[in-house]
């Protein structure tokens, strides 16, 4: 079995030998006049649209009809829902064997940031968070508390409040401005529909309650 990782990155000059080595399953070896036959399953993956670099003539489109034999479309962690835990669970129970540590386990606060976050990094960036955990928390304390997460996580705006800055109105303005906006309407939607109150208002909106009062503060809401 031939595994061919970030195959969309491949230069077409070695499109080409790896199409005539798939067409005729023969290669030649290094310092060898003969060429060799091989019978292999061939595995291949990318992180890009392999049907608009065919249009834009930057993957050969009689490779990409070669490989594309079982496409399969893995989507990324922030359209998976509750997989995001299940993984993170996963994660935990395997750092704690390898470290020989107790498992950990995620409060209702980081599980919901976890729901929310978008993970640009998408499981693997999931992973290293798990073991950057294991590794900085005391041994003694078994909770995953929202300060172990970083504070970019924390300030990162929740998923519910990008789709609706994506639903918005297409109204003219900068991007961060319009942004600024939609955040402030969510803020006071939240605050408004919890009774004032900050922590669960925070809650609503997936964010930390400290996150909460700084945007807040930036907004003069406070």
């Amino acid at each position: 079995t031939l595994f061919l990782d970030e195959i969309g990155d491949m230069p077409i000059a070695l499109q080409s030998k790896l199409f005539r080595f798939l067409d005729q399953r023969t290669f030649r070896p290094l310092g060898s006049t003969k060429e060799k036959k091989v019978g292999l399953k061939l595995i291949c993956a990318t992180c890009l649209d392999l049907e608009k670099k065919v249009r834009e003539e930057t993957f050969r489109k009689d490779l990409y009809f070669r490989i594309s034999v079982v496409p399969i479309v893995l989507p990324p962690l922030r359209e998976r829902d509750s997989d995001v835990l299940g993984l993170a669970g996963l994660f935990l129970e395997e750092f704690a064997r390898r470290l020989g540590r107790l498992p950990l386990t995620l409060t209702d606060d980081v599980r919901e940031v976890f729901m929310s976050y978008q993970w640009p990094g998408n499981v693997r960036e999931l992973r290293n968070l798990i073991e950057r955990i294991f590794i900085l928390k005391e041994p003694s304390d078994q909770l995953v508390r929202l300060a172990d997460l970083p504070q970019d996580m924390l300030e990162a705006q929740p998923r519910q409040a990008q789709d609706a800055a994506l639903a918005a109105s297409t109204e003219g303005g900068p991007l961060p401005e319009r942004l600024d906006k939609i955040e402030r309407e969510l803020i006071t939607e939240a605050l408004s529909r919890c009774g004032g109150s900050k922590t669960q208002a925070a809650a609503a909106l997936g964010i930390s309650r400290f996150s909460l009062l700084r945007r807040m503060q930036r907004h003069g809401l406070e």
